[in-house]
C-alpha cells in the first residue's frame, strides 16, 4: 500500500474522529454550569480553536501539520482530565475518556507519520498508553461503550489500517481480516457489524496490494462476502443489503476489471464512455468542497497538459455535490476536461456512480487502459506520473 491510500485513509480516518469523539465533550465542557474555573473555560477556547481549522487543507507532508495534530491532541487530553475532575455522574466521566482517547489518538497519528518518514514501524510511547487506558476501561462495564467504539475507529481502523498501509505483510493481513470477524461480532459502540469488515477490504484495494496482487482484493471480498451470508454473521437484513450492494461495487474497481461509467454531464447530457475508448481515461470521483481533491489538481493539469494529445482523457464524477458548487469549482479552477454530475445523473433516474463504485471518501482514482480494463488504483501523484510516463514514453 502506498503513502497515498495512507493519506486518502488518514483523511477519513481523522475527519470521522473528530465528528464522533468532539461533539459530546465540547458540550459538556462548555456547559456554564459544569465550568469551575477560568482554566477550563480557556480549554474549551483552544479546543474549540484547533477544531475550526480544519486538517484536511494542511498537507500531510508538512510540519504544520505535525504541529496542528500535537496540539490538538494534547489540547484534547488536557481537556479531557479536566472534565473527569470536575464530572459529577458516570457519564459524564465517559465524555471525559472519550476525549483522552481521541488526544492519544491523534499523537498516535504524528509517530505514525514521523515513522513513515523514517521508513521504519511505529514505536509509540502514545500507543502503550493508550492500550493501557483501554484495558483499565474494559474491566468496568460502565465504558463498555467507549471501548467498543475505539477498538472499532482508532485501534483498528486507523492504526492497524495505517500500519498495514504502510508496511504491509500478508500474515499482517489475514490477521486484520480475523480481528474485523471478530469485531464484526461487538454489541456495543455505535458502529455497524458490517463497518470493519469493509474497511479490511478496503486495506485490500489499497495501491501496492491491488498493483502487485488483485487476487488478494478478489479472494478477500470473496471471503468477506462468504462470511456476510453466513449463520455465523448476525446483523440486519437492511445492513446485510447495504454491505454486500458495498462489496459489489469494491468488486468493479480492482486492477484488471473493466468498469463502465455513466451519468449525465454537467451540461445535462448523457456520457459516452465507448467514445473514449482507445484512449487511457484516468477517472477521478470527487467533490467541490475537498481539500485532498483540489491538492491533486496542480499534477492532473501537468498530466492533462503533457498527455492529452496523445490519447490521455480525464473524468471528474462530482459525488456528494451540487450542481451549483461543481460548476463553480470547474470555473474557479479553469478546469477543461470532462465532467460527471451525480446530481443531475440521480435526476435523470440513475444509479449514482459514487454508490455504484461504493466510493466511501474523495478522491478515489483510478487508470483505465485503452481497452477499458483498470492498470492502476490510487492513480495520484508520483505513482500516476511514473505510470503515465511509463505509457507515453517516445
Amino acid at each position: 500500500m502506498t503513502r497515498n491510500f495512507l493519506k486518502q485513509l488518514s483523511a477519513i480516518s481523522l475527519f470521522a474522529m473528530v465528528s464522533i469523539l468532539l461533539i459530546a465533550p465540547i458540550a459538556v465542557v462548555a456547559d456554564e454550569k459544569k465550568v469551575t474555573s477560568i482554566d477550563e473555560a480557556d480549554t474549551v477556547l483552544k479546543i474549540i480553536t484547533f477544531t475550526q481549522s480544519f486538517l484536511w487543507n494542511v498537507p500531510e507532508e508538512t510540519e504544520a501539520r505535525k504541529q496542528h495534530s500535537t496540539k490538538l491532541g494534547e489540547t484534547w487530553i488536557a481537556g479531557g482530565e479536566k472534565i473527569l475532575k470536575i464530572a459529577k455522574d458516570p457519564k459524564e466521566k465517559t465524555e471525559g475518556f472519550q476525549m483522552i482517547l481521541g488526544g492519544l489518538h491523534r499523537l498516535i497519528y504524528v509517530d505514525q507519520l514521523n515513522a513513515i518518514e523514517k521508513n521504519i514501524p511505529t514505536e509509540s510511547k502514545h500507543r502503550i498508553t493508550r492500550d493501557k487506558l483501554v484495558e483499565e476501561l474494559k474491566k468496568d462495564e460502565q465504558y463498555a461503550k467507549i471501548v467498543a467504539n475505539f477498538e472499532y475507529y482508532s485501534k483498528f481502523a486507523s492504526d492497524e489500517a495505517d500500519e498495514l498501509g504502510t508496511f504491509f505483510s500478508l500474515d499482517k493481513f489475514n490477521k486484520f481480516v480475523e480481528r474485523a470477524k471478530e469485531l464484526s461480532k461487538v454489541k456495543a459502540g455505535s458502529f455497524k457489524p458490517t463497518d470493519p469488515l469493509l474497511k479490511a477490504v478496503n486495506v485490500a484495494l489499497s495501491a501496492a496490494a491491488v498493483a502487485f496482487d488483485p487476487e488478494l482484493a478478489n479472494k478477500t471480498i470473496k471471503e468477506v462476502t462468504a462470511y456476510m451470508n453466513s449463520d455465523e454473521f448476525i446483523t440486519s437484513e437492511e445492513d446485510k443489503k447495504a454491505g454486500l450492494e458495498r462489496l459489489e461495487g469494491y468488486a468493479l474497481r480492482i486492477v484488471g476489471t473493466s468498469p463502465e461509467i455513466y451519468g449525465k454531464t454537467i451540461d445535462d447530457k448523457d456520457f459516452d464512455w465507448a467514445a473514449l475508448r482507445g484512449k487511457y481515461v484516468l477517472v477521478k470521483f470527487t467533490a467541490s468542497w475537498c481539500g485532498p481533491c483540489k491538492r491533486e489538481l496542480p499534477g492532473m493539469r501537468t498530466a492533462y497538459e503533457k498527455y492529452h494529445d496523445k490519447g490521455l482523457e480525464i473524468v471528474s464524477v462530482y459525488v456528494w455535490d451540487t450542481l451549483v458548487a461543481t460548476k463553480k469549482v470547474i470555473e474557479d479552477e479553469k478546469l477543461s476536461w470532462l465532467f460527471i454530475s451525480e446530481e443531475l445523473t440521480e435526476k435523470a433516474g440513475l444509479k449514482p456512480q459514487g454508490k455504484k463504485f461504493a466510493i466511501s471518501g474523495v478522491p478515489t482514482l483510478f487508470l483505465v487502459d485503452k481497452i477499458g480494463k483498470i492498470i492502476l488504483t490510487d492513480a495520484r501523484g508520483d505513482a500516476l506520473q511514473q505510470k503515465l510516463a511509463e505509457l507515453f514514453k517516445e
